[in-house]
């Protein structure tokens, strides 16, 4: 009860949690966690948080070169400090270029929307009916 708060609505057809609220003691303590894996994270010689235009060509020169085999982009050390899942993460999200970045055209809207409102159903499994 000290450094959680759990929040509930309650109306006349239902009700709704909220989630959880986070108190100035629990802050203080995810802070330092947070704070303390940075440190063994740097220590190992990895690397958080945000990519760099170099980290992201050197990723793009290694898939280019190896394909996308990060296990081995990684024993390579193609990318220093990154992972071989921060790699397959970033290229799959970011650099792919078989992937559209642009806006959502009206053929796909037309896909996700009665998809989604049916059942709700997550968009991963929505993008399967995109491919």
């Amino acid at each position: 009860d000290l450094c959680l708060a759990t929040v509930s609505v309650v109306d006349s057809s239902s009700s709704y949690n909220l989630g959880t609220l986070y108190t100035p003691v629990l802050l203080l303590l995810l802070l330092q966690v947070s704070s303390l894996y940075r440190r063994l994270v740097e220590a190992a010689g990895r690397k958080a948080g945000a990519w760099s235009p170099e980290e992201d060509k050197l990723l793009l020169d290694a898939v280019k070169t190896q394909g996308r085999k990060f296990g081995l982009i990684e024993q390579l050390g193609a990318v220093p400090g990154r992972t071989q899942r921060q790699m397959k993460d970033r290229y799959r999200a970011v650099l792919n270029p078989d992937m559209d970045h642009g806006p959502v055209t009206v053929e796909v809207n037309s896909l996700l929307v009665p998809e989604y409102s049916m059942v709700c159903v997550p968009f991963s499994l929505i993008s399967i009916l995109l491919v």
